[in-house]
């Protein structure tokens, strides 16, 4: 009786001989690699700069407390922000809008030949 090649439980290949009639873990019944990743929106918040002289060497002085839905509305609300943020112990202030939330990528795996 000769051996042949077979998966084992972790995936690697094992011999086992020929005509031998033990059925397969049911792990590797199924070859169905699905990635399902929950997906949340991503939004825009607005940190708060102290910049030195010149607008060089800025350091985040702190967040706004709001969301932005895009770019351009948190873009669009930058000189009211900076207009309320005055106290701000620095020479010059700007402010910086920044993408957050998750963002996920969906791929598809194929089983690895071991």
């Amino acid at each position: 009786m000769a051996d042949a090649a077979v998966p084992s439980e972790k995936g690697n290949l094992s011999r086992r001989p020929t005509g031998a009639k033990s059925e397969p873990p049911a792990a590797l019944m199924c070859f169905s690699f699905q990635v399902e990743a929950v997906m949340q929106p991503v939004f825009f918040v607005m940190a708060i700069l102290g910049c030195g002289d010149g607008s060089v060497d800025c350091t985040e002085a702190r967040m706004v407390p709001a969301r932005y839905e895009t770019m351009a509305k948190c873009r669009a609300d930058l000189a009211n922000r900076i207009a309320a943020n005055t106290d701000v112990p620095y020479p010059v202030i700007g402010a910086d809008c920044r993408r957050m939330g998750a963002q996920m990528v969906k791929t598809e795996r194929k089983p690895t030949k071991g």
